[in-house]
């Protein structure tokens, strides 16, 4: 009889316990801040890559307000099949006084709607199908700010436009917890 209990605690106990880790976990997001960046013209050094100067911009948010500094940019390669690696590495000064640097890497590639924008010189949005999608993270040296030097986040692009006179783009920082 205890032998009986035994295994029948044992399997209900495991099944309990794999049940659980099958379940998946979905994370959630929660609002970082907004950048508004301007763009100089792309420096094109081959067919396949592009370096962006981020020349200035802006940050706000719940718990960060500042501005973006140089040295800022972004480096684009152009794979062929028409998707773009995003390499970017941006420095922002709070209204505080504080430096927070900020890289991200990802992914962007355009719907034929939002690529007949660029090449008309017009904005890309993500409304038209664009996918637009990075994952920074962040190194300060700040007390206020030292929580997100354990944070990863994801950006959405929600605008830009670049063309041979420059641009700029607008994008939304989301924590992931």
């Amino acid at each position: 009889m205890i032998y009986t209990l035994r295994l029948i605690f044992f399997i209900t106990f495991n099944f309990f316990i794999l049940t659980a880790q099958s379940q998946p976990i979905a994370p959630t997001i929660e609002h970082l801040m907004t950048i508004e960046g301007k763009f100089d013209p792309p420096v094109v050094i081959d067919q396949g890559m592009r370096i962006v100067n981020i020349s200035s911009g802006t940050v706000t948010g719940p718990h960060i307000k500042g501005t973006v500094q140089s040295p800022s940019a972004d480096w684009v390669q152009v794979l062929p099949s028409g998707a773009v690696r995003i390499d970017v590495r941006l420095l922002i000064k709070t209204d505080d006084g504080d430096f927070i640097y900020m890289s991200y890497n990802g992914v962007s590639k355009q719907s034929e709607k939002s690529l007949g924008h660029l090449r008309k010189g017009e904005e890309a949005k993500a409304e038209d199908g664009m996918y637009f999608v990075t994952a920074p993270t962040f190194r300060t040296s700040s007390k206020k700010y030292d929580y997100l030097n354990a944070v990863q986040a994801i950006n959405v692009v929600k605008m830009f436009k670049l063309d041979k006179d420059g641009g700029y783009g607008h994008i939304e920082v989301f924590v992931v917890k």
